[in-house]
């Protein structure tokens, strides 16, 4: 399942108090949008306010990405047989204030 169709996906699941977009990496590591309509957008064509985004980072995308959250972002981490103490760290470190305010 590619991060577009986790996006088309989760666009119809979340709340909608969040703008009517998603954001992901796509498959040539572009931030990307995916608005309620599952049109897909670039970064330099959206203006969306970071407060009422909902953010999806693949495994892969957990290192390396550097998105400034909100110190509001909650983050929820999907875990999996097998996944070890250093990926569960770097998915849960992209809240950088976690262990203060987040």
């Amino acid at each position: 399942m590619s991060n577009f169709d986790v996006a088309k996906y989760l666009i119809k699941m979340i709340d909608k108090n969040f703008d009517e977009i998603v954001y992901f990496y796509d498959r040539n590591n572009k931030i990307m949008f995916v608005l309620r309509n599952e049109e897909n957008i670039s970064l330099s064509t959206c203006h969306a306010d970071k407060k009422k985004l909902f953010v999806y980072l693949d495994e892969i995308h957990t290192r390396g990405s550097d998105l400034r959250l909100p110190l509001t972002a909650r983050g929820i981490v999907t875990l999996g047989r097998g996944m070890n103490k250093d990926k569960l760290m770097q998915a849960t470190t992209r809240l950088r204030d976690l262990d203060f305010k987040q």
